[in-house]
């Protein structure tokens, strides 16, 4: 049975135990204004390389996917998350069954890496990013797996989809932070040609993985377009918005 690795090229990483478990949360409030920005661009291109760096993927399958047990087609294939998940945990995670598997581990285990052997492995390796993302695209990759993940077992329940945080909490902060552009429902869009805007109550249901995510590091909406981040907020804050976006209409 065939059964990829993350960075599989480098045989350090063969020796890794990749059972997920929870690590002690960084406070990234100490850190360097340049690496915080190295770190939510790692973030954004985790979520959709294309948009971040202003490319369109290609409509063909990934080479590297089909050598996974996915069944993805697409431009879908060529994204991170799509093999190591959005709770970043892969086959060990909310990916280990369903039309999201691939086989593939996460990239938590790797937090406790050089930036340099990631570099290298996202450059060449199986994942062959260098033909694709500059360096500096890389270093941010790197700076995100290394800084910018967290174990969102501890904050979301994996069998019920909810999120452990306090919605009350949650409400006063949505209501200062976020409802001016999505609206008390969280149905309004931020931009006013955007047509179809997300309804924030159907996707922190439906994925709660991808929207905390989101709520963390922001998002890429367009090539010229990102959505705020609330990353060196409090952990439990972030935790409490998503339970509260948990709440709101899903239509």
């Amino acid at each position: 049975m065939y059964r990829t690795h993350f960075l599989l090229s480098l045989t350090v990483l063969a020796a890794v135990a990749l059972s997920p478990t929870a690590w002690a949360e960084e406070d990234l409030r100490a850190l360097p204004p340049e690496q915080l920005f190295s770190i939510l661009r790692g973030g954004h291109l985790y979520d959709h390389w294309g948009k971040t760096t202003h490319q369109t993927l290609s409509h063909f399958t990934y080479s590297e996917y089909t050598r996974t047990q996915g069944e993805q087609q697409g431009p879908t294939t060529w994204l991170c998350h799509e093999c190591h998940g959005w709770d970043y945990l892969g086959d060990r995670g909310v990916y280990q069954s369903g039309p999201h598997f691939t086989n593939v581990h996460g990239i938590y285990p790797a937090r406790n890496y050089e930036p340099e052997l990631l570099v290298a492995g996202l450059k060449e390796g199986h994942h062959k990013f260098g033909a694709f993302l500059k360096e500096a695209d890389l270093k941010n990759l790197a700076e995100f797996i290394i800084h910018g993940q967290i174990y969102m077992n501890s904050h979301i329940d994996k069998s019920t989809r909810k999120a452990k945080g306090d919605i009350m909490e949650g409400k006063r902060l949505y209501q200062v932070i976020c409802a001016e552009c999505h609206g008390e429902d969280g149905k309004k869009s931020p931009w006013a040609e955007t047509s179809s805007p997300p309804v924030l109550g159907a996707m922190a249901n439906e994925n709660p993985w991808m929207t905390f995510h989101r709520i963390r590091v922001g998002v890429v909406v367009t090539f010229d377009r990102a959505h705020p981040a609330l990353l060196t907020s409090p952990v439990r804050v972030q935790v409490d918005v998503l339970a509260y976006l948990q709440t709101l209409p899903a239509k």
